[in-house]
């Protein structure tokens, strides 16, 4: 989803029909980022904007997480969620768990939408990233044979 914002905002730079129709059918969300990263540089540790809110004189929101994570937050960060939702998706592919991944899924699509898929209270999910620093895999009857427990 993050090669898809950055696409759209490309093609609504150099006047793509497509991207300015869904520029319009998204409340300007594409024009917005576009204008974000025509007047901010894509840096290390981000940008110092007061607000994402308030720009050149007039309130607009930069409401896309993934545009709202490189400018305002910067690459290094960027790169880190990216990361970690990458793996945290082929985690629960790989363990077949198909409503996490479904769940992911939406949150993803809701990322081009709204910036507060970063904030648990709005995205509870997210709470599953610590499965991957953190992953205890038991197997009760494996630990009983290791005691001399009879099975």
């Amino acid at each position: 989803f993050t090669l898809l914002t950055f696409l759209m905002v490309y093609l609504y730079g150099i006047g793509n029909g497509v991207a300015i129709y869904l520029d319009e059918l998204f409340s300007t969300r594409i024009m917005i980022i576009y204008n974000f990263l025509n007047d901010y540089n894509i840096g290390l540790w981000g940008n110092h904007i007061i607000s994402p809110d308030i720009w050149i004189g007039y309130i607009t929101t930069l409401d896309n997480v993934y545009a709202y994570l490189i400018i305002n937050q910067g690459i290094i960060l960027y790169i880190i969620i990216i990361v970690i939702n990458f793996i945290l998706m082929k985690r629960t592919i790989k363990d077949k768990n198909n409503i996490l991944v479904a769940i992911l899924i939406v949150t993803s699509i809701y990322g081009l939408m709204e910036r507060t898929i970063l904030f648990i209270p709005f995205n509870v999910f997210m709470l599953f990233a610590r499965d991957i620093f953190y992953k205890k895999e038991t197997n009760e009857l494996e630990d009983a044979k290791k005691i001399n427990c009879k099975v």
